[in-house]
């Protein structure tokens, strides 16, 4: 059988100090999957010594719950001269599924020392196949 790997792109937000922390990026999961990989796509140079954090949290309930939890992962910006164009990515230690209605929220916790830091976060999942007759999720309109 065959599986469907997808990713997902959130929005350019900035991570520098001129950025603020908290949720940048929602992902809407849109059916149940595995997370496969959390990345970060760094679009600016920087080798300030406070680098920027961004954490990838699993909420069960769209629209509220805990954050800063990081079950799908962190990425922490390397200390390395070039970093732009750079694409930073983790594979979750342990297996983490989502189900549709779920969301996966990129949160930066710790912001660079640098003014401007644009990052563009995302997630990749693999299509788990499910049945609506044992997914109480999936709900016929």
């Amino acid at each position: 059988m065959r599986y469907t790997v997808q990713s997902f792109l959130g929005a350019r937000v900035d991570a520098g100090s001129g950025g603020s922390t908290g949720a940048t990026s929602v992902f809407a999961v849109p059916y149940k999957a595995k997370v496969r990989k959390v990345f970060v796509i760094n679009e600016s140079v920087s080798t300030h010594a406070t680098q920027w954090v961004v954490t990838f949290d699993k909420q069960a309930t769209a629209g509220g719950g805990a954050t800063g939890l990081a079950e799908c992962g962190t990425i922490t910006r390397p200390l390395a001269t070039s970093t732009a164009g750079k694409f930073y990515y983790e594979v979750p230690s342990t297996l983490v599924t989502v189900k549709e209605g779920e969301e996966i929220i990129a949160n930066i916790t710790v912001l660079d020392g640098t003014a401007t830091q644009n990052i563009r976060p995302g997630v990749e999942l693999e299509y788990i196949p499910e049945d609506p007759s044992n997914n109480s999720n999936m709900v016929a309109a």
